[in-house]
């Protein structure tokens, strides 16, 4: 299975490029990528399908996986108040790795981070089995090139090329038949370090960490020897990874397709109030749209992002410097394109 997962995305097949687009989206200047005329997808070989198609899968299959093991743990054990609990907190955990880890540092470059603590957010980000971080980082700035065109790899209103589009294919299917987004293009700062690229090359041993830790610790905090250990498995691995799996998803499908928006931006994207809580504030999609580059997703008093809060008590502890947020003008609320509009930055060093 690590053989599957070790050749997404390999350097060797990068340079197998198509599609003429150059790329000059202002947001990816804020990403440090600049303007490059390179090519924007790769063409994917044989091998690199099929160990895409794979991971896809693993990520489908998760979800009755973890609904049978959830049974057996009913059968044998029964579902406890502290099990759902640790759930929670797992989720949390859980939840941050594509929020703050992949999503806000890696993909928009939002806040700064010291060497250890860069290594420390690239391991979490990748133990959500959201794919390898140069992946995932690749496809997210891809997505916010070409949103709700026939370029986004996971619209749910745009048909691609392959003529897919709606809800079902924006949450999962998309990853069965995708391109791959060119990491030369996407993801140079990535490539260029190599202390990222051997994390980026160990992928599948941060899923397998992610699902034994909860394990080892649920012999601690639930039980003593195999109950524990299994019951943390579950329901702080799998049914975490699950559930996280399900809510970030939902960013792709849902919040292109339901809830308000508050900017007029190029793209569909809106925010979705109840999905706010379990993604940790990535639910203020339209917001996020409208100031890629900002740490800050929830604009409103009443916009809870715990991200984004997360972010600040690591400034405050020292692990984190350099905090890109957007505020905002009093007269900001109305029509027009929001980043012409009152959106006021701040760098908190």
């Amino acid at each position: 299975m690590c053989n599957y997962f070790l050749t997404i995305y390999s350097l060797e097949n990068t340079m197998r490029m198509h599609s003429g687009e150059s790329m000059h989206d202002r947001s990816f200047k804020n990403n440090n990528i600049g303007e490059v005329g390179s090519k924007t997808s790769v063409k994917a070989s044989p091998k690199m399908r099929r160990a895409s198609r794979f991971h896809a899968l693993f990520i489908v299959a998760s979800t009755p996986i973890s609904i049978c093991m959830i049974t057996f743990i009913g059968i044998n054990y029964g579902i406890k108040v502290e099990d759902l609990l640790y759930w929670g907190i797992w989720h949390f955990i859980g939840a941050l790795a594509p929020a703050v880890c992949l999503h806000r540092y890696f993909a928009h470059n939002s806040f700064q981070a010291g060497p250890r603590m860069r290594i420390f957010l690239a391991m979490l980000g990748m133990s959500c089995g959201q794919g390898p971080l140069v992946y995932w980082v690749a496809n997210h700035r891809h997505h916010h090139r070409f949103p709700d065109t026939n370029g986004d790899p996971h619209s749910p209103i745009a048909t691609n090329a392959k003529g897919q589009s709606g809800l079902w294919h924006a949450h999962m299917g998309w990853m069965f038949s995708h391109d791959h987004p060119n990491p030369h293009v996407y993801a140079r700062d990535l490539l260029c370090d190599p202390r990222i690229m051997t994390l980026n090359r160990l992928y599948p041993w941060w899923i397998l960490l992610g699902l034994l830790l909860p394990g080892l610790l649920g012999m601690v905090i639930l039980e003593a020897g195999t109950e524990g250990f299994t019951r943390g498995v579950v329901w702080g691995g799998f049914v975490r990874l699950v559930t996280v799996y399900h809510v970030t998803f939902a960013i792709n499908s849902l919040c292109h397709s339901l809830g308000t928006r508050r900017f007029e931006t190029p793209d569909n994207s809106r925010n979705l109030g109840w999905l706010a809580v379990p993604t940790l504030g990535e639910a203020w999609h339209n917001n996020h749209h409208a100031a890629p580059a900002s740490a800050r997703f929830g604009f409103w008093a009443n916009e809870i992002d715990p991200a984004y809060m997360f972010i600040r008590f690591l400034k405050k502890i020292g692990l984190a410097s350099s905090v890109r947020s957007a505020s905002l003008s009093k007269h900001l609320e109305g029509v027009g394109d929001a980043r012409k509009r009152g959106l006021k930055w701040d760098v908190e060093s």
